[in-house]
C-alpha cells in the first residue's frame, strides 16, 4: 500500500487550490543529487527514507532559496544551525558523502496555474575550492 491509498492522504489530494500549485522541483548537481526531479501531486510532496538520508536538508535549502532568496546558513540548515553554508551543498566536505573541487548547480521549481499553464523559477549556482567571490558567507 502506498500513502496515496490512505484516506487521510486522499482527502488532502482532493482539495483544490485557487492559486499556484508546485508541480516539480528539479535539482542538478545540488547536494547529493546529480539530477533529481521531485514530482508534486496536487501541490503536495510526500518523501520517505531513512533518517539522515538528506530529505529535509536538500528540500529546505532548495525551496528556501528559490522562494525567498535567502541563502543564510540559518535558513539553509533544516535544524536552524549556522554550520552549513551554501558552499557545503555544492562542494560537500569531509563529513558529507561527496567532496568536489568545483561545481555548478541548478535548482528549478515549477508551478501549475489554475488555468493549467506552467510557471517556473530557477537559480544557477557555482562554487569552487578556494574561491569565495560572489558566495554568501
Amino acid at each position: 500500500m502506498t500513502l496515496f491509498g490512505v484516506p487521510e492522504v486522499e482527502s488532502l489530494l482532493s482539495r483544490r487550490s485557487g492559486g499556484l500549485l508546485p508541480s516539480r522541483l528539479v535539482l542538478v548537481n545540488y547536494w547529493l543529487y546529480p539530477v533529481q526531479v521531485f514530482h508534486f501531486v496536487q501541490g503536495r510532496l510526500f518523501l520517505t527514507g531513512d533518517n539522515g538520508s538528506g530529505k529535509s536538508t536538500a528540500l529546505t535549502a532548495a525551496i528556501t532559496m528559490l522562494l525567498d532568496g535567502d541563502s543564510s546558513p540559518t535558513r539553509l540548515d533544516s535544524f536552524g544551525g549556522t554550520r552549513r553554508q551554501l558552499r557545503y551543498y555544492l562542494l560537500g566536505g569531509p563529513d558529507a558523502s561527496f567532496q568536489e573541487r568545483g561545481r555548478r548547480a541548478y535548482l528549478a521549481l515549477e508551478f501549475r496555474t489554475p488555468e493549467g499553464k506552467y510557471e517556473t523559477i530557477g537559480l544557477g549556482l557555482s562554487a569552487s575550492e578556494g574561491n569565495t567571490t560572489g558566495m554568501p558567507p
